[in-house]
């Protein structure tokens, strides 16, 4: 063995003669290595040709890089490792002076790594660094470092590592990150040897850890920004290079580099024991102290005496290490800068950094004068250098396929990128990262799996498969599952595993078990999957469940391809009334299975497509209930592989052995405990007579069987069953035996949750994993040993610990249940409540109890400590409330108070809170709408808190359901209530300071504040939510903007509304045709718009005063844009050709909008994209007009994936999560499970389309063009083309029908006569009848091919025989009139009077009779009992009938008979008034209006003169209102009485429709300029009101007067008639 000696001291000399030495550069050819070599990449490492590796060394996918690395294992270093180059003899000749590695070391383990460097004088230096080192040593030829590892911040670890005095070097401690290690050999050759570096020689990397790569290089990479984002950004770093592509480590969205990985630089400036070290140095690794690439310059030591040595040692490293000054980046301009103006910009100096560099804090790019200095302002630390002339000079990378389009703003504008920059969500995210599981089962206790290898253990817990190292307790998760997983299995070399779900409609899902990822995923079609089986192969795949009607169903897939594209295809399946509850697939032949159940084993074949079965013949067994088979293991190679015996055991203690060959019997044995009982040994099991002991499951090896048993025993027998030769007893029933792959181990599980293996050679037991039987109730958690304590349903109080999450101490009460636990802040105790109302507190450390009170009556509902553990506090469910002393062991009662806690157990377990400073308790009491604060030494009543009263707008009482404190710091005390709502209150005087609506969807049943007051959790519908506790990332939709058509040829205005007070904040006009589409970005900070095909502009807005900040001009049409959710200043747009990727950066007062476009790729086979969604994976959804979805990774901006979602045009897609909505033209929506797509990113282009699952799909009633849905895509609301609006919720798959309304133009509405309903009908030929005060549709008929023009509601008749009889009567544009029943829902008659459209009609005031008018002038009048037509009147011959109304009036008025009179108006402004008794066939005329023409009509189009309309006055008798086309634009009032014209109003534009309100004071008129006009017409007073789209073409008012509806074109508004002084209330919309 080599001396190795330890250096203390230098000599002087040799330090200032090495300072002299020239730094040649190597004689090596070295310019194909610039800049940098992939070692691995070079030397094709995966082929093992140029390299060599040796023990366990395998590819594995890592989670958090996400792609392959290698992993290096074992006990022993030296025969386990990989080494560069194969041979000794051979030299790598690398001469790069910086050499990175890639890796990270195995938890709690050791590692080593040697590198052989040769120096100039080819001497072979090793240069080896560990973990098992303990302190620095050096010989002439080998130099040895400790390596420190980093653990992560926080940690017990770490905190001691910061102050321990003694060595910190060993095992890799929990939460070591992947490093990447920079070692300057140049450097160290140097320094310590008095070397010069030629090249490197050879590496070894040795065990244990995982390595990516190695490279050499002579450039210092900053490893948080790659070479992508400095390009993208224009970032230019001096000193520091960004990183290759090949080197990068993957950073989330949201994360920064630093914060997931360590940068270790070696020399380094750590300060940790022991000193010459490799670890992590105190300043940033992007700080400009770094080692440069200048060649290192020896300091001179200080005169140090021996004891001192390594001290002063380490600071001479450090100065040597760490430069004082650094030289200043030199600008282009030789100018001197000699005064530095104040510069106030809110963005950074380097404009193009995208949010990960910003928030990195790049210090490397501040710039360094002696002769100027930074004058700090108040815009975020941010200093810019100016010349005289004011302007930066900044240098900016474009590529080839980028566009910079740069618009000034005419006024200076102040940009909002500081506050992006300052603006920052919930990070990581997602913010919660699964770190451990305690458990076992949650849908069967008989479902677990061994790994190839035997160090692995899958295994569920609920809807998640865990897999657990043996060794080293680490967990992995397979998450996806919506359900409970009812069944798991491998293949034979454990790459693949399935896994299935319970549930009605099973899924199951095939993983890459390295990897981690979903390969597939597909439904059973079974409601439960009972047991799978893969074959050896992994190429069949076999489930047992139950069909939908209790039949077993079995199921063949073939999974050949999933590996390779995900398909999974059904081979064969079959229904059986025999019950089954395993199935496995034969080892020798993946198409021959076995099954047993009840009464039958029964042995399967999968041949031509088709699955049969033939019974084993049981003969007297066949009664029995079996409940596991399996196969004998080995095989002879003279022997027929199928020439095997086959294992089933029963519930009756029956193992029966079966001739698989030749289908008999062999063998039937059965399990008895032992006749014999001895006290001072435990029962032996033989197989005699008597009662059988049920078996469980068994498992057969080469040379033993293994059993598990009712009776708790795990036994393992030989073959022939003669003996037990190993058994070990549990606490439960064995369930589950399985032994592993090796024939050394074998797991068990037991119905009482434990999960654990015997290890064989050592006849050793090791539990796994322990778990509750029975729903946790509460739990409590010791942060200073870090214990959690649970209590269940179970009966029993549990003790875990934390890291190891194995169970510590497990206390049973067997009587009552534990239903609230608390520890001590301080001592190693705690206090338990249960249900019988007693209150015990346990000391954990020596597993005793100190005390028993029985203070409540009810159950304990809450229990806790004050935080400075002086008191502790009970709340019974009855009311009662105790105050304890904790500072005494028996913890006796200082105070107890009744009826002051609201009574019953919904507010349980944590019904109690506590203040930070221990001052105040708090509770929901004495009822449900109380908040009560008291003080917490003696429990006197400080004040009561009313939260039913808070909320003045509801007509309900809020009650309270939990409370929390927050820190005393803020004195805050939060509530939720049973609206879904969370109250933050002043703790002190009880004010209401904010608070928040929709926590939930339903109720939040747990509230929790973290103790830095940074996030606020809550729990509720299976949902984990945090939240910002100060809701600064809270956003407010306040803003609704809204855009109009380009009214009169002017341009398109973007209307935007304040949503809180209902007004028009300001209109933006910049777009001169019609908006295709609107955007907020996720801040709210920006607005996007962007013009139709003519207009091809888009338009970026500042949302704090809607200033323009930059417009660009597209070459193609855009159909969508969309902010990035996760970037506050990128975006996308999709139309002809392609998408557009957008990034907004600012200079100065200049806005820039950076495009990167990207074409659809040929495959997809389409031209246009016409819809885009986000997801918050970095994963973009487009839509085509061909009907594909194209998924996008926006990270390279590439098309990686593509389907068929639907046979038409898709208009809208939705994504959440894992789910993505699409609507198409052919009127269907569908929802689609996206899981994979994220796991189909990481790999590339090999993503396949059946990763993509159709989960739902519904038919609507036209082309989708809206959606919203809520956060997890449950329910949503959906609208048509059809003018309806649909509530859709896919758990329930059932659409609602909430707001219809009308596609086509509205010609008419008509009321009822009680005014509770009211119709429409449209040019679409729709007749619907809707209920008045909520506009719901009631009803509708629909004539196709015709259009329906106008109607008329049947007024109320007092007779018997029609008192229940209402029609409405409609006019059609064949001339036909069709009469509706409307309570029968029906159409009664039809006639046919016209021989053209009909234009109006109108019921006779008895509804005896109709009249109708012809668009060729004719009227008819019909009888509605019997639809003959009585009479035609033709005076009004030749132009259109525009208005028929009937009145009543005074029988003999006007001197002519009857009571009713009526009138028609023609299209040439001519009105006749009759007079009619329908009963004597009498109509006569009253008088012919014929109204003054203009004087230049001939110029006018007539297809656009305004219409001829007239009414009879409700209030006056003898009046007609008439308007239309004539002198000018007017209304005139005509007296019958005096046959002359009375009065005549002026209107500033012609009426296009007139609407005398009955009370008499109103006339309501429509204009052509989207205006609906009240007019009081006695004085001549008006208001206007707007709202509509289109010309207001029909107004009416109900008859009672109290609502107006108008319509332009489809649009249908409702309004409520007050007066004229105050406006009207627009009510509703359709």
């Amino acid at each position: 063995m080599s001396t190795l000696i330890s250096w203390e001291y230098r000599n002087k000399d040799h330090l200032l003669r090495e300072t002299l030495i020239s730094m040649d550069k190597p004689k090596i050819e070295s310019a194909w290595q610039r800049p940098y070599v992939n070692i691995f990449k070079h030397f094709k490492l995966e082929e093992w040709k140029k390299s060599t590796k040796e023990g366990d060394v395998t590819g594995v996918m890592d989670k958090t890089l996400k792609c392959t690395v290698y992993r290096i294992r074992g006990p022993i270093p030296p025969a386990n490792y990989i080494q560069l180059p194969k041979t000794s003899t051979q030299s790598l000749g690398l001469v790069g002076r910086y050499l990175y590695l890639l890796f990270k070391p195995i938890v709690s383990k050791y590692f080593v790594v040697h590198f052989d460097a040769v120096t100039e004088g080819s001497q072979v230096i090793r240069i080896s660094f560990s973990n098992l080192f303990k302190e620095f040593k050096s010989t002439a030829t080998w130099l040895q470092f400790p390596f420190v590892c980093s653990a992560v911040e926080g940690s017990v670890y770490n905190a001691t590592a910061k102050t321990a005095k003694q060595d910190l070097v060993g095992l890799a401690p929990p939460g070591v990150k992947w490093t990447c290690l920079m070692m300057d050999l140049e450097y160290l050759l140097s320094f310590y040897l008095n070397r010069h570096y030629s090249h490197l020689k050879s590496i070894k990397l040795c065990s244990n850890m995982f390595v990516k790569n190695i490279f050499t290089s002579d450039l210092v990479f900053e490893p948080s920004v790659t070479a992508f984002k400095a390009k993208r950004a224009g970032l230019v770093l001096h000193d520091v290079s960004p990183v290759p592509r090949e080197m990068a480590f993957l950073v989330p969205k949201g994360e920064t580099w630093h914060d997931i990985y360590d940068y270790i630089r070696f020399p380094s400036d750590g300060v940790k024991m022991p000193f010459d070290s490799i670890q992590k140095g105190q300043s940033s690794p992007h700080k400009k102290d770094h080692p440069t690439h200048c060649t290192p310059v020896r300091a001179n030591p200080p005169t140090v005496s021996v004891s001192k040595a390594v001290q002063d040692r380490v600071s001479l490293i450090q100065q040597i290490t760490s430069p004082k000054t650094v030289p200043c980046r030199r600008w282009r301009s030789s100018q001197i800068i000699t005064n530095i103006p104040k510069v106030h910009l809110d963005t950074t100096v380097l404009p193009h950094c995208d949010k990960e560099i910003r928030e990195s804090g790049d210090e490397a790019t501040a710039i360094s004068d002696e002769s100027a200095k930074l004058i700090p302002v108040d815009d975020g630390g941010i200093h810019v250098f100016a010349g005289q002339s004011g302007r930066v000079s900044v240098e900016k990378c474009s590529g080839d396929t980028e566009e910079v389009v740069c618009t000034k703003v005419p006024t200076p504008t102040r940009f909002i990128c500081q506050k992006f920059k300052d603006h920052k969500g919930l990070q990581p995210d997602p913010i919660l990262k699964l770190k451990r599981i305690i458990g076992f089962g949650g849908c069967t206790m008989k479902c677990a799996a061994w790994n190839k290898s035997g160090s692995a253990v899958a295994y569920p817990c609920h809807a998640i498969v865990v897999v657990m190292e043996i060794d080293t307790g680490q967990q992995r998760f397979f998450i996806g599952h919506t359900d409970k997983v009812s069944a798991l299995s491998f293949n034979g070399t454990s790459t693949l595993l399935a896994s299935a779900q319970t549930g009605n409609v099973s899924l199951v899902r095939i993983w890459n078990f390295n990897k981690g990822n979903c390969l597939a995923m597909f439904k059973t079609h079974v409601h439960s999957v009972l047991s799978l089986s893969f074959s050896f192969s992994g190429r069949v795949l076999c489930g047992v469940g139950k069909d939908s009607r209790g039949k077993s169903m079995v199921v063949v897939w073939d999974t050949a391809k999933v590996s390779r594209d995900g398909e999974v295809v059904v081979l064969a399946k079959a229904h059986t009334e025999v019950d089954i509850q395993v199935m496995k697939i034969a080892v020798f032949d993946d198409t021959r299975m076995v099954s047993c159940g009840r009464d039958n084993i029964r042995l399967w074949r999968v041949r031509s497509g088709a699955l049969r079965s033939c019974p084993v013949n049981l003969g007297e067994y066949h009664c029995l209930e079996f409940t596991d088979v399996a196969f004998e293991e080995g095989h002879l190679a003279d022997k027929d592989p199928a020439d095997r015996m086959l294992f089933a055991c029963s519930k009756s203690g029956h193992i029966i052995e079966i001739d698989y060959k030749n289908v008999v019997i062999k063998n039937a044995r059965r399990l008895f405990p032992s006749q014999q009982k001895h006290s001072h040994q435990r029962e032996t099991v033989t197989f005699n007579s008597g009662a059988g002991i049920a078996i469980n499951s068994i498992s057969v090896s080469a040379a033993f069987c293994a059993t598990g048993s009712d009776d708790g025993y795990l036994r393992l027998w030989p073959l022939d069953f003669s003996t037990v030769f190993l058994e070990a007893e549990h606490e439960g029933g064995v369930s589950f035996v399985s032994i592993d792959p090796n024939g050394l181990k074998v797991l068990a599980a037991t119905t009482a949750g434990n999960l654990g293996y015997l290890d064989i050679p050592s006849r050793g037991y090791t539990t796994l994993m322990r778990s509750h039987t029975n729903k946790i109730l509460a739990f409590s958690v010791d942060g200073i040993r870090r214990h959690l304590v649970t209590v269940s349903e179970d009966c029993t109080i549990r003790v875990w610990d934390l890291d190891s999450m194995q169970q510590l101490y497990d206390f049973v009460s067997a009587e009552e249940t534990p239903c609230a636990v608390t520890f001590h802040p301080t001592q190693q105790i705690f206090a338990c409540g249960f249900s019988s109302g007693v209150v015990r507190i346990f000391n954990v450390g020596n597993s005793s109890l100190l005390a028993e009170q029985r203070q409540h009556r009810g159950k304990v509902i809450g229990l806790v400590f004050s935080p400075n553990g002086e008191y502790m506090y009970s709340a019974g469910s009855l009311g009662s409330l105790a105050l304890y002393n904790a500072t005494e062991e028996g913890h006796h009662v200082i105070r107890i108070l009744g009826n002051v806690v609201a009574r019953g157990s919904y507010h349980g377990p944590d019904a109690l809170t506590v203040s930070s400073d221990s001052r105040y308790l708090a509770f929901v009491g004495p009822s449900e709408y109380i908040v009560t604060v008291m003080d917490a030494h003696s429990l006197d009543e400080i004040m009561l808190i009313d939260v039913s009263i808070l909320d003045l707008e509801t007509t309900t009482l809020d009650t309270a359901l939990k409370v929390c404190y927050s820190s005393a710091a803020i004195n805050q005390l939060l509530v939720t209530t049973s609206s879904n709502k969370i109250l933050w209150l002043n703790a002190k005087t009880g004010k209401l300071i904010r608070e928040v609506c929709n926590i939930h969807k339903t109720v939040s049943t747990s509230l929790a504040v973290s103790e830095d007051i940074q996030y606020l959790l809550t729990a509720g519908e299976k949902v984990i939510k945090v939240w910002d506790y100060h809701m600064k990332q809270d956003i407010n939709f306040q803003d609704l903007a809204s855009a109009s058509g380009n009214q009169n040829k002017t341009g398109c205005s973007i209307f935007i509304w304040n949503v809180a007070g209902g007004c028009c904040k300001t209109v933006l006009c910049q777009h001169t045709t019609e908006v295709q589409a609107m955007a907020y970005s996720r801040d709210d900070r920006l607005f996007m718009s962007a013009g139709d095909y003519r207009d091809l502009t888009i338009a970026l807005w500042d949302t704090r005063k809607y200033e323009l900040l930059s417009t660009t001009r597209i070459s193609n049409p855009l159909h969508d844009l969309a902010f990035d959710p996760t970037a506050v200043n990128e975006f996308a747009c999709v139309g002809v050709g392609g998408v557009h990727f957008w990034l907004v950066e600012q200079t100065g007062n200049e806005v820039q909008l950076k495009v990167h476009r990207v074409s659809i790729p040929d495959e997809v086979g389409a031209d246009e994209l016409t819809a885009l969604c986000y997801n918050s994976d970095s994963v973009l959804y487009t839509a085509t007009n061909t009907g594909k979805i194209c998924a996008w990774d926006t990270q390279q901006n590439r098309c990686f994936m593509t389907w068929d979602a639907d046979e038409g045009e898709i208009g809208i897609v939705q994504s959440r999560r894992y789910r993505l909505m699409t609507g198409s033209n052919t009127k269907k929506i569908r929802l689609w499970a996206v899981a994979a797509v994220q796991e189909m990113r990481l790999e590339g282009t090999r993503a396949r389309s059946n990763s993509v699952l159709l989960e739902h799909e519904m038919i609507l009633d036209g082309t989708i063009v809206s959606a919203v849905f809520d956060d997890i895509m449950n329910m949503g609301i959906v609208g048509t083309t059809a003018g309806t609006l649909w509530y859709i919720n896919w758990a329930e798959n059932t659409s609602i029908r909430l707001i219809s309304g009308h596609r086509n133009k509205v010609n008419q509405v008509t009321f009822s006569p009680d005014e509770s309903h009211f119709a429409t009908c449209a040019e679409d030929g729709s007749l619907r009848v809707w209920v008045m005060h909520t506009t719901e549709l009631v009803v509708q008929f629909h004539v196709l091919n015709q259009s329906c023009l106008c109607m008329a509601w049947s007024p109320v008749v007092h007779s018997r025989k029609c008192a229940d009889k209402q029609q409405i009567v409609a006019g059609y544009s064949d001339g036909t009139i069709r009469f509706f029943g409307i309570l029968k829902t029906e159409m009664e008659l039809k006639i046919h009077p016209h021989p053209v459209a009909v234009s109006a009609i109108a019921y006779s005031m008895d509804g005896e009779v109709i009249i109708s008018g012809g668009k060729d002038g004719l009227m008819a009048v019909s009888s509605s009992r019997t639809g003959i037509t009585i009479r035609v009147i033709s005076d009004h011959k030749g132009s259109p009938i525009t208005a028929i109304e009937c009145t009543r009036k005074k029988y003999d008025e006007f001197g002519l008979d009857g009571c009713e009179m009526w009138l028609a108006v023609s299209s040439d402004r001519r009105v006749s008034v009759w007079a009619t008794d329908w009963h004597k066939d009498q109509c006569e005329l009253i008088d012919w209006l014929t109204f003054p023409a203009p004087i230049k009509s001939e110029l006018c189009d007539k297809s656009t003169l305004p219409p001829s309309l007239a009414a009879f006055s409700r209030s006056q008798s003898g009046i007609v209102v008439y308007v239309g086309f004539g002198a000018k634009p007017e209304i005139i009032l005509y007296n019958l009485y005096k046959k002359q014209t009375i009065k005549k109003i002026p209107l500033p534009q012609w009426a296009t429709s007139m609407s005398p309100s009955p009370g008499g004071q109103f006339i309501a008129i429509g204009t052509n300029g989207r205006l609906l006009k009240l007019i009081q017409y006695p004085c001549g007073k008006f208001q206007d009101f707007a709202g509509h789209n289109d010309i207001v073409h029909f107004s009416q008012f109900t008859p009672s007067g109290k609502f107006l509806l108008s319509v332009a074109y489809n649009e249908v508004l409702v309004w409520e008639v007050q007066n004229l002084h105050s406006n009207h209330t627009h009510i509703h919309y359709l």
